[in-house]
């Protein structure tokens, strides 16, 4: 049984969540990997106010994203509107939506509803229509093609001056390039109505199309425009929803209207003739008609075509609290819904729908809830089925799968290009976070499977996917603090108390306990449900995935015989989780948590799970393995491996541990003695070398005390001179603005990229074990965006070497960059460096010896 708690959690904490269960790795590696995304983030600030679900805020032209997005004015509360352009090289342009005077427009804040909407006509002018909620129409339009930058209003173009506006959604006409608009426009004496626009790229002017929704005045039903599109026939595709009585944020019966402009009628999805204005007793249009609550709806066309492919759409059951999400598709005589996430979660209203050949994807955003049940992991999602003109196969499910997306990431916007590739536009408000601002993030999801090899995962490697009972799944141990009663000494928000912190959920931020600023020593306490030894205690703060905001100082306290002791404190912790061991040997049913010194965190304490183990079922020794470095560069390298190991018994225990090795491996020496007190540790550091003639895979160096069935396992790849972007220092150095990329790697690894023009550098510094002549490689990913002229620089035994690489005609392969003398040691690297126009990408460097036998890697060869 291995007893390699401590290891096993940090690498889990680390991995991807693509990674599968040791069950399935074999046939993970039999099919093509699913593609992921490769996520870049907009390098303009976002507003906290940038949050909608009807929006239109993305859109492409010509090679470039066009991203519109509200932008922090001066003054509090209120925002600017500007749209960013990335061109094909992958720069950045931006300017702000301009008064008649040339300031930027300013505008108050309004959540859900003040927001911006986004189309590029035929010719490539840009219109935007921002910040509206029952107000006068705010209409800005370029002055030239494609421009970011001259962008001015043009409200007075626009008819039906005297209606105040709401909701507008944009749509742009595949032939011809008219832009159409919609949005709910509050009439004097009629109420709000829906209402249609259209740009005439050939004239040059708006005209109103129709009113397709009547006045709520005379019908009580208030129209919330959703979605527009606009097939390679002409035809308009409408998606809306309705709210009874007056404006709510519980609407009801999805409706569905087609416009043939070429022939000024509207139809029905059966292709019947609908006369409008519509009410929601047109049964025709409603491909909703149940009683629960619609929000959030996207609709979906085969390939471009006048045939619907269906409608995604949020959907609350009567009598629920949470939403699911469902799909609607008419199958020539009925609607037919389906279930695609039945998870009863909490979830945005954001949803949208893509397709492409023959398959649709329905992305939408899910976060647990914070109760102990909640089984759900989540972000951003995609669902993909089979849909096609002439079957929506029923008797196949939607696959969701996540896909993890941005951090903070509420609301979502898609767009689809000619290859398949899916364009995503990810806001990531962080409303819960005030020290970090919001972010815009635009992402890709391709609809081809990546070949990448998967890199060797041992089963101490696989992510471990959490079922929320209360068991850890990879020891086997009860975490006691799962669902315990707790209370707090304050909290931040309602929705920050402290059951948030025992929900098993230790994947996400969101779900956690946070105290107010005026507690100057913030307390949690939990009982259990019967006595216990303490054994350790697992604290996850501040923020998942790093060290911001966490908890350097805490004390753990147990109440024993009625009265606090504390058992354990911790000073300058730098670890999350932090894991934390209780010498303590009495029995408790309640533990505390005291977080002090919080002058670096802003005076909060912020702790988004707390596990709990005992002594009951924790094993007599304790052992690990650790290698420094944790991999071996070459076939005959050497590591240095320490093995750790603990007496939780309460007893003396003694003993001998062998180390076991593969066929060919040495390890000096190969077994040692201890003796250990009760709560004693003890290390036993060994030398590991491989065997001259090991292969470039992954190996399994083990650890045993025979006499108390106790052992650890080490997973140590042989890398064949490779070092990769994510071995970090000192072999993988940044310097500058670098982030993690979607887009895979050599064997699967993790890669990274930077904009072009930064002056960030990348460096990999091996540490060669022979002094000799070594060819060097490269090995990035492919992207449209890739730079031409990437800057290598090479540091070897004979001074430095520039190089020019054209990162878009050399990726997914190994590029020889040339052939050095090194020393030994670590006084070679080479450093990539953004000086030139395009992302740059990083990944992998590998130092190919020349007086060996060692396989050639395959690859381009030509160096530049």
């Amino acid at each position: 049984m291995t007893r390699t708690r401590r290891s096993i959690r940090k690498v889990v904490m680390g991995l991807s969540t693509s990674l599968l269960l040791a069950g399935t790795l074999a046939q993970a590696a039999a099919e093509p990997a699913a593609p992921e995304l490769d996520i870049e983030p907009v390098p303009y600030s976002m507003d906290t106010s940038n949050q909608a679900g009807w929006w239109h805020p993305l859109a492409e032209y010509d090679g470039s994203t066009y991203v519109i997005f509200n932008a922090p004015a001066a003054s509090e509360n209120l925002h600017q509107v500007h749209v960013a352009r990335q061109d094909p090289s992958g720069e950045w342009t931006t300017g702000c939506l301009q008064t008649s005077g040339g300031a930027c427009a300013e505008y108050r804040d309004d959540i859900g509803h003040n927001q911006p909407s986004l189309a590029i006509d035929g010719d490539g002018y840009l219109h935007a229509f921002v910040s509206m909620h029952n107000d006068g129409w705010r209409y800005f339009r370029s002055e030239e093609p494609g421009s970011v930058t001259t962008i001015v209003d043009h409200a007075a173009d626009l008819p039906d001056q005297e209606g105040g506006v709401t909701y507008p959604v944009t749509a742009t006409a595949p032939r011809g390039g008219d832009v159409y608009l919609m949005a709910r426009v509050n009439m004097p004496g009629v109420g709000h109505t829906g209402r249609l626009y259209r740009w005439s790229v050939e004239e040059r002017t708006w005209q109103r199309e129709a009113v397709f929704t009547p006045g709520h005045v005379e019908t009580g039903y208030v129209p919330y425009p959703d979605d527009l599109e606009v097939d390679d026939r002409g035809h308009v595709h409408i998606l809306w929803e309705w709210a009874r009585g007056s404006t709510s944020n519980l609407r009801y019966y999805g409706s569905y209207l087609v416009y043939r402009p070429a022939e000024d009628r509207f139809v029905g999805i059966d292709g019947r003739d609908v006369d409008v204005p519509v009410s929601p007793a047109d049964e025709v249009i409603r491909y909703e008609p149940q009683g629960g609550v619609v929000q959030s709806a996207r609709l979906a066309l085969v390939n471009h075509t006048p045939n619907l492919a269906g409608i995604a759409y949020r959907y609350q059951p009567p009598g629920e609290a949470a939403f699911e999400v469902r799909w609607a598709a008419w199958d020539g005589q009925q609607w037919v819904r389906e279930t695609v996430d039945a998870g009863r979660f909490n979830s945005y209203p954001a949803i949208e729908v893509t397709h492409h050949r023959a398959t649709a994807r329905i992305y939408y955003i899910k976060h647990p809830s914070c109760e102990p049940e909640q089984t759900t992991r989540g972000t951003v999602f995609v669902a993909e089925k089979h849909v096609t003109v002439s079957s929506d196969d029923r008797s196949a499910d939607w696959q969701p799968r996540l896909l993890g997306g941005a951090p903070g990431t509420e609301r979502l916007a898609a767009t689809t290009r000619v290859d398949g590739t899916d364009v995503l536009y990810l806001a990531a408000p962080r409303l819960e976070n005030p020290t970090q601002d919001p972010a815009l993030y635009v992402a890709t999801l391709s609809r081809t499977p990546s070949t990448a090899p998967a890199e060797p995962v041992s089963a101490d490697q696989v992510r471990i996917e959490s079922t929320n009972s209360g068991t850890d799944a990879a020891t086997g141990r009860k975490n006691w603090a799962f669902g315990a009663p707790v209370s707090v000494s304050s909290a931040l928000n309602e929705t920050s108390g402290g059951e948030c912190a025992v929900d098993g959920n230790s994947w996400a931020d969101y779900s956690r306990w946070m105290s107010t600023r005026s507690d100057p020593e913030p307390t949690l306490t939990m009982a259990f449900e019967e006595p216990i030894q303490v054994d350790e205690v697992h604290v996850y703060s501040g923020y998942r995935g790093g060290t911001t905001d966490f908890l350097e100082d805490f004390a753990i306290d147990l109440l024993v015989a009625g009265e606090w002791r504390e058992a354990a404190r911790v000073s300058g912790n730098d670890a999350n989780p932090a894991v934390v061991r209780v010498d303590d040997l009495a029995f408790t049913g309640e533990l505390r948590l005291r977080a002090l010194n919080l002058q670096h965190v802003n005076h909060l304490a912020r702790i988004y799970e707390v596990e709990v183990y005992s002594r009951d079922d924790a094993p007599a020794l304790d052992m690990s393995l650790s290698a420094n470095p944790p991999h071996l560069l070459f076939a005959g390298d050497s590591t240095d491996v320490e093995m750790t190991l603990t007496n939780r018994s309460g007893e003396p225990v003694s003993g001998t541990v062998e180390f076991q090795a593969p066929d060919g491996w040495t390890i000096e020496p190969a077994e040692g003695s201890f003796g250990l007190a009760p709560n004693e540790s003890t290390s036993m550091p060994v030398t590991v070398t491989s065997a001259t003639g090991a292969a470039a895979e992954t190996f399994q160096i083990v650890a045993r005390a025979p006499a108390h069935d106790v052992e650890a396992t080490l997973a140590l790849p042989v890398r064949d001179g490779i070092v990769y972007s994510g071995d970090g220092a000192p072999y993988y150095t940044e310097d500058g603005p670098w982030a993690a990329s979607g887009l895979v790697g050599h064997a699967g690894s993790t890669t990274r990229y930077t904009q072009g023009g930064t002056g960030a550098s990348a460096t990999w510094t091996p540490e060669l074990s022979q002094a000799g002549r070594y060819q060097v490689y490269a090995w990035y990913p492919a992207a449209p965006t890739n730079t031409t002229e990437a800057q290598f620089t090479v540091r070897h035994a004979g001074g430095t070497a520039h190089l020019v690489v054209d990162q878009q005609r050399t990726a997914n392969t190994w590029h020889l960059l040339g052939e050095w003398e090194f020393d030994e040691g670590s006084t070679g690297s080479v450093t990539l460096t953004s000086v030139a126009a395009g992302h740059h990408r990083a990944n992998a460097v590998r130092f190919q010896p020349q007086w060996s036998d060692r396989r050639e890697p395959k690859g381009n060869e030509d160096a530049e």
